[in-house]
């Protein structure tokens, strides 16, 4: 009987699906980072000229 090993091809699969998880994670990471200090810097501008961007149509509250 000649048949083929499926277990190398199987490993690779998975350690490729792995990666690509951690990878897609670390992504997700850094741009839900970038969001939340956006979020905050966008709050402290509010905070500190909030009266001033009220003339522009900003409506915010902190």
């Amino acid at each position: 009987m000649n048949s083929q090993n499926p277990a190398p091809a199987a490993r690779s699969s998975l350690l490729g699906m792995a990666d690509a998880s951690f990878a897609f994670q670390v992504q997700l990471r850094q741009r839900l980072r970038e969001i939340d200090r956006k979020a905050l810097n966008a709050q402290l501008l509010v905070k500190r000229h909030g009266r001033g961007l009220a003339g522009y149509g900003v409506v915010a509250q902190s």
